[in-house]
């Protein structure tokens, strides 16, 4: 969302709620990136003829909660 979205749609507790909400239920792109970096596996280049970009590193804390929180919905 861009920041004019959240001004105009959110309040101070919606915007709490919606915070702690997404923290514990990620968006799909957030874990799909995650478990991507994971396994190590790259994402492609926007424009043609550059070299790939790979995604973030993030620490093996990270990991790890991100591959457990993944595996509990999958349940």
């Amino acid at each position: 969302m861009d920041i004019e979205t959240v001004r105009e749609q959110f309040d101070l507790p919606r915007l709490h709620a919606f915070n702690n909400y997404t923290g514990k239920f990620p968006p799909v792109h957030i874990s799909v990136a995650k478990l991507a970096a994971y396994f190590g596996v790259s994402q492609p280049s926007k424009t043609a003829g550059q070299s790939e970009q790979t995604v973030p590193n993030i620490s093996d804390k990270e990991n790890d909660a991100a591959i457990a929180q993944f595996i509990t919905m999958l349940v």
